[in-house]
């Protein structure tokens, strides 16, 4: 039996790169992780799109296939925690995974960077 959803389903503009999620994907798909995530952006033109990607951070770089996977909206809950208020280490272990020459080259990892590097200085003026 599946839980009864809560909370609204997002659409895919709702999705900006760096979005914090959580992802609950649906029985059939168990190759898909549970658990924390960012969003890169749309699998597609937005206005085309059905499906995010999504990048599991706590499974190391983004590796298609295994720690960035497309998802339906439906499979999605969108965290009130931002890059700005996530804890220190997770920030980190995002902003160092991106930081260092990735395997893949996509126009979804320099959105997620920009997205980073707007949410690092928003920290830095936090503290001050």
């Amino acid at each position: 039996m599946t839980a009864q959803r809560t909370t609204p389903v997002p659409t895919i503009a709702e999705l900006a790169p760096g979005t914090i999620v959580r992802v609950q994907p649906l029985q059939q798909y168990t190759r898909i992780p549970v658990g924390p995530a960012v969003v890169l952006g749309p699998f597609g033109s937005i206005e085309t799109a059905t499906m995010t990607l999504t990048w599991f951070w706590g499974m190391g770089d983004p590796e298609p296939g295994h720690s960035v996977h497309a998802i339906f909206p439906t499979e999605i809950t969108v965290q009130t925690t931002t890059l700005t208020t996530l804890p220190e280490g997770a920030f980190s272990a995002i902003a160092q995974a991106l930081a260092r020459p990735l395997s893949v080259a996509r126009p979804d990892i320099d959105r997620l960077r920009k997205a980073i590097n707007e949410a690092a200085e928003q920290r830095v003026h936090a503290r001050h």
